[in-house]
């Protein structure tokens, strides 16, 4: 580990809780190493002390300093947190001598930590293999053109809508039964939202706009709307909140074209398949397995 890489880990720890920071410390030992093989000393730094057979390297002197956020990384400082290691090796080794590694609650503790690191390890390569499949997304300008030829009246179209938030889909249901009996949009809607307008217009009129303005979920729930239609009730992903949707008015734009949107296509197609990766890889890997759950 370079002086550059602890000093910027010693930024990063400050905001991140003990337990965090004492799992990547426990992962960062294991980096790089062959899981048969840990304990091969070249997969874990160079050899800067040696204790009958007890071996220190210089990546476990790195960690002492990443622990500690206060500590620079200077010879003296290097030398401290090498002696502090060596200190906790001779009680390492006695206690080994002594068979205190017998002990019935040290073994539990070694077995947490080892199935920390098991799961972290985990939940890394998960992300890895994610990001790697990523990378493999290839959208063409055939796609593109393609994207937008199927929709393009929708793309063209500016949207006058109103937008109304819910704490959970109950609300929002019970929002649409009151439409149903005939209570007009307009007194349920401000009921909902405490009448509040701005400059004289409600806080639930949007106005017009055009799909560049709006989420992807969004843009799926009112593009087949008619006028006058409400939406059902409508997640977005990351988000707790429900909302419905009011097409109030729509027209057509034709100077919407497909150059001033085939990057924001290009985007959104991407997304698209970032968020299929997500969704069905794991039915893919699961499907390409033999999981054999036992009692």
């Amino acid at each position: 580990m370079k002086k550059t890489d602890i000093n910027t880990a010693k930024q990063f720890i400050k905001h991140r809780s003990p337990f965090y920071l004492y799992i990547i410390l426990l992962a960062l030992i294991f980096s790089g190493c062959d899981d048969h093989n840990v304990e091969k000393t070249e997969n874990l730094g160079k050899t800067v002390a040696e204790i009958d057979g007890y071996t220190i390297t210089d990546r476990e002197v790195d960690l002492v300093l990443f622990k500690n956020s206060e500590a620079a990384d200077t010879p003296v400082a290097r030398k401290q947190a090498l002696e502090k290691i060596i200190d906790d090796a001779l009680f390492y080794q006695k206690g080994i001598e002594l068979g205190l590694d017998k002990n019935e609650q040290y073994r539990n503790e070694i077995i947490k930590k080892t199935l920390e690191i098991k799961a972290f390890k985990r939940q890394r390569m998960r992300s890895y293999v994610v990001r790697n499949q990523i990378s493999q997304i290839r959208v063409t300008e055939e796609d593109v053109r393609a994207y937008f030829n199927a929709n393009q009246q929708k793309l063209q179209s500016e949207y006058h809508l109103a937008k109304l938030r819910f704490a959970n889909v109950r609300q929002a249901r019970a929002f649409l039964k009151e439409l149903e009996k005939g209570v007009s949009f307009t007194e349920l809607a401000n009921r909902v939202t405490g009448n509040q307008t701005s400059d004289g217009v409600p806080s639930w009129d949007l106005g017009f706009l055009k799909w560049i303005n709006l989420n992807q979920a969004y843009f799926e729930a009112v593009a087949d709307l008619k006028v006058g239609e409400v939406s059902q009730p409508v997640t977005r992903k990351g988000f707790s909140s429900i909302y419905l949707f009011k097409l109030l008015d729509k027209k057509l734009n034709p100077e919407i074209s497909f150059d001033s949107l085939k990057k924001l296509i290009d985007g959104r197609l991407k997304m698209k398949k970032m968020q299929a990766i997500h969704e069905n890889f794991p039915k893919t890997l699961r499907d390409s397995a033999k999981i054999v759950y036992k009692q």
